[in-house]
């Protein structure tokens, strides 16, 4: 005589068996059949993750200038909403593209590029492109902040000037020059954290300082310039000259120095392959008269530092007017980028009557937000390849290949072929596991990954329907498959465990309540 065992599960929702007990003494007898003959399981959608796994797909930014896709690769994670998609989706957009890329002819090739991955509504209103963006579609937008120059400006009665070289200045001896760069482009009653540069991987800020080495004056000279977000939390570029007694040139420091949660990281020395300085000037006791310490035209007009992102981290580069490889890395291991931070800089010029560290005022430039973007014709064709992308794909409706248009032309959009559908109904298989009663049941695998004996009652692919704000799975097989009990003796128990597993990401199978029936026959 057959039996059923019915299960009832609620908020199954940990990677552990489910413990269920019958209040009663149940026997399967040795030698008999067992099956999973229904399944039932429904879930609150607004709890429900969805598994994205395995997602990447390449992007040419602008081939047209720099034919070099790049891999945008989005976390293995549970995503329980779609705008937590959102914010990674435009996080990793923004992470492969450098205001600097090294390997280029033109290294400077994606300054002030910023991909936003938003709704049409967004997009519309951040470009004025209006009825012209499908606004219920997830687009990727992209546009572009030219670089943008910054005046310092002085209170009344400062004591400091601009110099007809364009050189921060005072005839006062011994008082430093302290200035935050982002005053001059916030409205009034903004904080000094506001929004100032814009958020994308094409953020860029540059400036020349230059180095001197007189050895007169009697206490250290300590000068930087100091990027910083919202949070406190900094990075710093140091130049620090203390006295050398009898010595012609004093000893220097070049270091960075990043501060996190109000603790100093400790300083990490520019290394001396950036023109040896250490070995011209500490060990020498002499000038580089290279890059930031030379005299020339060049290096006082045209050369500059530039703070920007590489791989998700804060950088800087030094471009040298004078050489024909004009670019030299400073420091790469800077602060983590975060696309919803607020940074600003500010600088620091110890006694700066002394010129150990001069800065000259027309050659600050940055990505400001206060810059209206780039808009008409441009050098522009942006291509999208989402082959490797099958989840992303049936989400936003991808096609496997797409491209931004207008092409040659700024803001440009790439929209997708339909609407957005985070909770697709999809097809899966899961897995019924139990203990107490053996099966025998096996898995191979390429390479022996995980195979062997497995106590899998069924495989299934549940069918899937939506109600108002509830996904319900079933399964009611027609024909069940019965597997042979592995005992030759009865089994008695009371209570089991049973988990259902989906075997796409190898993780327990969530739900608010699932029900199945175990059905035993002899």
């Amino acid at each position: 005589m057959s039996q059923n065992l019915k299960i009832v599960l609620a908020n199954v929702d940990k990677q552990t068996p489910n413990n269920v007990g019958f209040s009663d003494t149940i026997t399967v007898k040795g030698d008999s059949k067992i099956a999973l003959t229904s399944f039932n399981a429904s879930f609150d959608i607004n709890k429900l993750g969805q598994d994205i796994l395995g997602q990447s797909f390449t992007m040419n930014l602008n081939e047209a200038l720099y034919d070099d896709p790049r891999t945008v690769t989005i976390p293995d994670a549970t995503y329980y909403n779609e705008v937590d998609l959102q914010i990674e989706m435009n996080k990793q957009l923004n992470r492969v593209f450098s205001a600097y890329e090294k390997d280029a002819t033109d290294p400077r090739v994606f300054t002030g590029y910023a991909l936003n991955f938003s709704n049409g509504n967004s997009f519309a209103d951040q470009t004025g492109l209006g009825a012209s963006v499908t606004k219920d579609k997830m687009i990727i937008g992209l546009q572009q902040m030219p670089l943008a120059g910054l005046s310092i400006t002085f209170e009344e009665g400062s004591p400091f000037t601009i110099n007809e070289d364009g050189e921060v200045t005072t005839e006062t001896d011994g008082i430093d020059f302290n200035y935050e760069f982002n005053a001059s482009t916030l409205s009034q009653g903004s904080l000094a954290t506001d929004p100032y540069l814009i958020s994308g991987g094409g953020v860029a800020f540059q400036y020349n300082m230059r180095f001197n080495l007189p050895n007169s004056y009697p206490t250290p000279l300590i000068s930087y310039v100091k990027l910083s977000d919202q949070n406190g939390d900094s990075m710093a570029l140091y130049y620090v000259a203390t006295r050398r007694q009898g010595e012609a040139a004093p000893l220097v420091q070049f270091f960075v120095e990043k501060v996190v949660g109000g603790i100093s990281q400790g300083r990490d020395t520019i290394p001396d392959s950036f023109y040896y300085w250490n070995t011209f000037i500490n060990d020498n006791f002499g000038n580089p008269s290279a890059g930031p310490w030379s005299q020339s035209n060049a290096a006082k007009n045209d050369s500059y530092f530039l703070w920007c992102v590489r791989d998700g981290k804060w950088m800087i580069v030094y471009y040298d007017a004078n050489t024909p490889v004009s670019y030299k890395e400073v420091y790469t291991n800077g602060l983590p980028y975060k696309l919803t931070d607020n940074y600003t800089f500010s600088a620091s010029i110890g006694a700066v009557s002394q010129k150990v560290a001069v800065l000259k005022e027309d050659t600050i430039k940055g990505t400001f937000r206060a810059t209206a973007p780039t808009k008409g014709s441009t050098t522009l064709k942006t291509t999208i390849n989402f082959e490797n992308a099958t989840r992303l794909r049936e989400i936003y409706s991808f096609g496997v290949v797409g491209q931004m248009q207008p092409e040659n032309q700024l803001p440009a959009q790439y929209t997708p072929n339909g609407q957005t559908d985070f909770y697709p109904k999809q097809n899966f298989e899961l897995a019924c596991e139990i203990d107490t009663i053996k099966i025998k049941n096996y898995v191979g695998t390429k390479g022996n990954t995980g195979a062997g004996r497995k106590n899998i009652i069924a495989y299934f692919t549940p069918s899937s329907t939506i109600s108002q704000s509830s996904f319900i799975y079933s399964f009611d097989p027609s024909t069940p498959i019965y597997l042979a009990v592995d005992s030759k003796t009865d089994i008695d128990f009371n209570s089991m465990n049973i988990r259902f597993i989906n075997t796409y990401s190898n993780k327990t199978f969530s739900a608010d309540t699932i029900t199945c029936v175990l059905t035993n026959a002899p």
